[in-house]
């Protein structure tokens, strides 16, 4: 009996040195081999997290992996490199930039989708639907009307094929979240596994057939778009005009940097906000009163029945609507950091190469932070436009870039569809699905009627003058 519990208590220290977990709150700890995982989802230390430049970066073995993509685009990028690469792009993304150059397309792409639901009633898979019109939106945001819609269309396209085959595998979802696993793809197992015997840290993950071939393809295509336009006298006003004309350290940018931003700008520049609209559109079906409150604003707000950029600061309602919508379905479900040197935040010792796991989706539905967290309620944002809770877009320098786009884009966007049409839903999702996002599991599909348009009002009758 005795000689058993020696060999017990044998066999818990050997199992203590390979595996151990702690949990407290919103705080879990997990150590499997070599590798540390710290689960967090508590808001304030995944603030400082996002904010901390210094002591939190990318995971470096996930950086090269998509760096074959992708290149040294900004997502990619740290330190000083990223900094010079963010003061040229970010003129592009602020609100201002973004009410003038980007939004009127937005309206105009909109309005496009709408004649044509009109016409045809039946829409089926309005996550399609909505990624072809946001590709519109930045495929002419990055290139005008120098690239053909069937081009533009073909970028769009490559990439997705490249981005959209990352669905986790069956079952793997449950043994990640059992054992705590700080990656949510499978193709990072190989690392992973080396993370765990504690070498080849930084070492990148085999890389999938669809990025080497999406890269090659991308290549040719964007390298002849830039190209072409380097051959204009004078460049049009729009983002890749923009990187032809910067400058980095008294250079201009090389061609493969203008290729890597101008992918990541379509990478990064459509996705959140067709998620995001798919979703607003699910939960706004569901909620007709929240339709209502839409269209009565879009009825204060518009003149003559259409809508300007600079209408979105007076749509509260579609605001809180759209951001509501990525609360309760984050696009970007799940950041992870990989600690650059040790420190110590909110009583929480981190090392070197220690993995930072944060759940948006956890953190969006926390009882605490978000009261009746399960339902829709856009009502949550119109006193705290941005509550301390709310991190789709992350937080702090590294915020997302398109972030200004996407939550103008999507207000927008929503305010005009219900002005415009009623939905009838015909077949609704059955979930979610991750892949590098959070999509729909299943097509939500619609029937669209026109809804009657306010008449103008005839002036007052002029009677011309009499000839002299």
């Amino acid at each position: 009996m005795a000689s058993d519990q020696k060999k017990e208590g044998v066999l818990k220290r050997l199992l203590h040195k390979v595996y151990e977990k702690k949990q407290n709150g919103r705080y879990s700890f997990t150590k499997i081999g070599r590798m540390n995982t710290h689960n967090i989802t508590d808001a304030p230390t995944m603030r400082a997290i996002f904010r901390d430049m210094d002591h939190f970066a990318g995971i470096e073995f996930v950086r090269k992996t998509f760096k074959k993509l992708v290149g040294s685009a900004l997502i990619m990028d740290e330190g000083e490199s990223w900094e010079q690469m963010h003061k040229i792009l970010f003129p592009s993304f602020n609100p201002l930039a973004v009410e003038k150059n980007i939004a009127p397309l937005a309206l105009e792409e909109v309005n496009k989708m709408l004649d044509r639901w009109e016409k045809q009633g039946k829409v089926g898979d309005v996550e399609t639907e909505m990624k072809y019109m946001t590709g519109r939106v930045i495929m002419r945001a990055l290139f005008s009307d120098t690239v053909s819609e069937k081009d533009g269309q073909f970028i769009i396209d490559e990439i997705a094929n490249a981005m959209g085959g990352a669905k986790q595998p069956k079952g793997f979802d449950r043994i990640k979240r059992r054992l705590n696993i700080p990656y949510d793809h499978a193709g990072f197992l190989p690392p992973l596994a080396r993370r765990i015997l504690g070498y080849g840290q930084d070492k990148a993950a085999s890389v999938p057939k669809r990025f080497t071939h999406a890269a090659e393809v991308l290549d040719k295509a964007i390298y002849k778009i830039i190209d072409e336009r380097k051959k204009l006298s004078v460049q049009p006003d729009d983002i890749l005009g923009r990187l032809i004309n910067a400058r980095r350290d008294g250079k201009p940018l090389s061609d493969g940097e203008i290729r890597d931003q101008a992918i990541m700008v379509v990478v990064t520049g459509h996705e959140t906000t067709a998620e995001g609209m798919t979703f607003s559109l699910l939960e706004l079906l569901k909620n007709p009163d929240k339709q209502a409150a839409l269209r009565a604003e879009f009825n204060a707000v518009a003149k003559d029945g259409k809508l300007v950029g600079k209408d979105f600061n007076r749509l509260p309602k579609a605001q809180s609507a759209f951001k509501e919508a990525l609360r309760l379905h984050p696009t970007v479900f799940m950041s992870t950091r990989e600690v650059a040197a040790d420190t110590d935040l909110n009583g929480i010792h981190f090392q070197k190469h220690d993995i930072i796991r944060m759940d948006l989706r956890k953190l969006h539905r926390d009882p605490e932070y978000w009261p009746d967290p399960e339902a829709y309620k856009p009502e949550r944002f119109e006193k705290d436009k941005f509550p301390q809770a709310f991190m789709p877009f992350g937080t702090g320098p590294r915020v997302c870039l398109g972030m200004n786009m996407s939550l103008m884009e999507g207000a927008l966007m929503l305010s005009q569809i219900f002005s415009r049409v009623d939905l009838k839903p015909e077949k609704l999702p059955d979930g979610e699905e991750y892949y590098f996002t959070t999509r729909p599991h299943g097509t939500l599909d619609v029937t669209a009627t026109a809804r009657p348009q306010a008449e103008k009002k005839a002036g007052p009758a002029i009677t011309p003058p009499k000839a002299p």
